[in-house]
Order: C-alpha cells, then sequence, then structure tokens
C-alpha cells in the first residue's frame, strides 16, 4: 500500500486554517509529538515512505479523520471557492 503524501498536506493544510494558523506550526507540532525530523514528515508528505502504524494512529486523531483509509485514501475534492472540502467517499 502506498501512503497518500498528498492527503497528509491536504489535512495539515486544513488543520491550519480551521486553527487560523501557519502550516509550518501544525508541521512542528506532528514532528514533536511524534519524536520525527522534518525530513521524515517531508518524505511522508510526499509519498515517499509510510508511518509506522502507530504514526498512522496518531494522525488519524489528530486530525479527526475516522478511519485508515479516511487518511490513506485521496477522498478531498476542490470546491468552486478553492478551499479543499472533504468529499463523500460513498457517492
Amino acid at each position: 500500500m502506498k501512503f497518500n503524501g498528498q492527503k497528509l498536506k491536504t489535512l495539515i493544510e486544513l488543520k491550519a486554517e480551521s486553527n487560523n494558523i501557519k502550516k509550518m506550526t501544525v508541521r512542528k507540532k506532528i514532528i514533536e509529538t511524534l519524536g520525527i525530523t522534518r525530513q521524515s514528515l517531508g518524505n511522508w508528505e510526499h509519498g515517499l515512505h509510510m508511518p509506522s502504524y502507530d504514526h498512522i494512529f496518531w494522525l488519524i486523531e489528530f486530525f479527526g479523520v475516522g478511519s485508515i483509509s479516511d487518511l490513506i485514501l485521496n477522498n478531498f475534492k476542490e470546491v468552486k471557492n478553492g478551499k479543499k472540502e472533504k468529499a463523500n467517499i460513498w457517492n
């Protein structure tokens, strides 16, 4: 299974927007909490490496997504105003 790094980038953007903070602040929280390097997070975001299952479960809780598939599968869509929004993958 290949990790969807673009999904992680999108979740970071959405978390930053919803909390009115910079994306780097969200990245820093992930790096510090998980005890990983910036390079590791960058590799995840580019889909070069997949996080461990422990890290995936923490990311699920951190981003408030419902399941592993919500984190890994590409179920986001663009809306007219340019903002990203979660799509219903069952439609």
